[in-house]
């Protein structure tokens, strides 16, 4: 049940939503434009229906009460502009189980307030080194949209897997008659566990661009930056020690892999595919070998672990050998 704090009147709102995700693309761009546009709240879906701590705090060795992650809706009214923003921030995504009932809840709340178009945010990874030129990636609900998104120089993609609420909202919305998009903005593998600043940046520029919106980009400007400052000094700290366990000798054979793997351990994180996912792969491929409707399986778990483009050519194969 949505509390009311108050009741603004909405003109041709649009509604973005944003839930922490990879990277914090999305959660991050989203509370820096409602903190930039000072929006205003208005209402909260309280937090013991869909988000009840899992874990406690301790401060001093006296464990805290537990905190309950907010979720919350914003709103910003520019006389100037053709349409109001209700912004929705959610501290912490449900238990998969509560999902769709809370996008259900969140897009029924939208159709009373008349919302006339969605807009969710994530990150998107890919499995290379790269510090500029980073993309803008996305998905929509309808052919109009999509040639709204090429007008704006995001890049359709054919086939995605988005989990969590920041995918699973857009196809609740489309179900109610809510034309919307995701934008996903290129995420680098080493970045995958930590607030990447340089992704968030791309993201709120593109949002800003396609529902009209002038931000005060200074302080996430300088922030990416800084991010992009640390990531080059590690990569160079890696680059070295790598050349200098190689006794300084030439260009190192395989040296791209070697730098992943460095940069995995001094993030503390991993791109590795868990040991029960690539034998679930495999059992899939062999299943397929034999009956082709078993490749639909396939092509949705790798969709989902964003590893398609690894096993495209075996994919591939498993319809060549069909046809031959």
């Amino acid at each position: 049940m949505i509390k009311l704090r108050s009741k603004p009147k909405f003109k041709n709102p649009i509604l973005i939503a944003a839930w922490p995700g990879m990277g914090e693309v999305a959660f991050k761009t989203a509370e820096y434009m409602m903190q930039k546009l000072q929006m205003k709240e208005f209402a909260e879906i309280p937090s013991d229906n869909y988000s009840p701590p899992t874990a406690i705090s301790a401060k001093g060795s006296i464990i805290q009460p537990p905190y309950f992650p907010k979720s919350r809706f914003y709103y910003y009214k520019d006389a100037t502009s053709k349409n109001d923003i209700i912004l929705f921030l959610g501290e912490a995504q449900p238990s998969s189980s509560r999902q769709y009932e809370l996008a259900r809840e969140i897009v029924a709340f939208a159709k009373k307030k008349d919302v006339r178009f969605i807009y969710t945010l994530a990150g998107m990874l890919i499995y290379e080194e790269k510090r500029e030129g980073l993309r803008v990636w996305g998905v929509g609900t309808d052919l109009k949209t999509i040639d709204k998104l090429n007008a704006y120089g995001v890049r359709p993609m054919k086939e995605a897997y988005i989990s969590g609420l920041n995918g699973l909202l857009l196809g609740v919305a489309k179900e109610a008659g809510i034309s919307g998009a995701c934008l996903l903005a290129e995420l680098p593998f080493y970045a995958i566990q930590i607030e990447y600043t340089p992704s968030c940046l791309v993201a709120l520029e593109v949002l800003a661009s396609m529902i009209h919106i002038k931000i005060d980009m200074k302080e996430m400007e300088s922030a990416a930056a800084d991010c992009k400052r640390q990531i080059e000094r590690l990569i160079d700290h890696v680059r070295q020690s790598l050349l200098a366990e190689e006794e300084g000798a030439g260009e190192l054979e395989g040296e791209e892999e070697d730098v992943a793997k460095k940069l995995e351990k001094e993030l503390g994180i991993t791109s590795e595919i868990p040991a029960h996912i690539k034998n679930r792969i495999e059992k899939l491929f062999d299943l397929a070998k034999k009956d082709t409707t078993k490749a639909y399986e396939l092509k949705a778990l790798l969709d989902k672990w964003e590893l398609f483009k690894h096993y495209e050519d075996r994919f591939l194969d498993l319809f060549k050998k069909e046809n031959q």
